[in-house]
C-alpha cells in the first residue's frame, strides 16, 4: 500500500515488478537497468555480457537501445521494466571459478562483465543454441523424423 501511494504521488517510480527507486537529479540513469539487474537476481552468478559487453567494447556497431544482456547462473527470463527497457537474462552453466579469469567487475554498473573474448565465446554458443532450437524443436516434422529415426 505504501509503494504504491508513494509511486502515484510521484515519490517513487518504479522499474518492474519489486524494484523502485528514488529519482534524485544527479542519479547515473545509463545504469538504472544494470543496478536493477544486479538487485532482481542477487542471489545469483550474473555478468554482463553478449550484445551489451560487446557493444560497450566497441566491436559490434548496435548500440542496444533501453535492453541490456546477462549470462546468469538462473534461468533465462527477460524481465520487463516498462519504460526503462528490458533485462535479458540467459542461463549459462559456466562456474564462476571456471572464467573468472575472463571477468572483471564494473563498479559502476554493480555486476561483473565479460571479456571481449569471453563475450565472444558466449555469444557464439547462444546463436548456436538458438539455430538448433529453431530447427529441432520449433519445425514439428523435423521433430518428429529425428524421433522416427531414433527408433530405427
Amino acid at each position: 500500500m505504501l509503494l504504491s501511494r508513494a509511486t502515484k504521488a510521484g515519490l517513487l517510480k518504479r522499474v518492474c515488478r519489486g524494484i523502485y527507486f528514488y529519482p534524485v537529479p544527479d542519479y547515473p540513469a545509463g545504469y538504472l537497468l544494470f543496478h536493477a539487474a544486479a538487485r532482481l537476481r542477487a542471489g545469483e552468478f550474473n555478468y554482463i555480457n553478449l550484445e551489451t559487453a560487446l557493444s560497450d567494447a566497441g566491436v559490434i556497431s548496435q548500440v542496444p537501445m533501453n535492453w541490456i544482456s546477462l549470462m546468469t547462473s538462473g534461468r533465462s527470463y527477460v524481465v520487463d521494466c516498462g519504460d526503462y527497457g528490458h533485462i535479458e537474462y540467459v542461463h549459462t552453466a559456466r562456474r564462476p571459478d571456471d572464467i573468472s579469469n575472463t571477468l572483471s567487475y564494473d563498479p559502476e554498473r554493480h555486476l561483473w562483465r565479460a571479456s571481449v573474448r569471453q563475450a565472444l565465446r558466449d555469444t557464439i554458443e547462444k546463436e548456436l543454441y538458438w539455430a538448433y532450437l529453431t530447427q529441432v524443436v520449433d519445425d514439428p516434422a523435423r521433430k518428429a523424423m529425428s524421433v522416427l529415426k531414433k527408433r530405427k
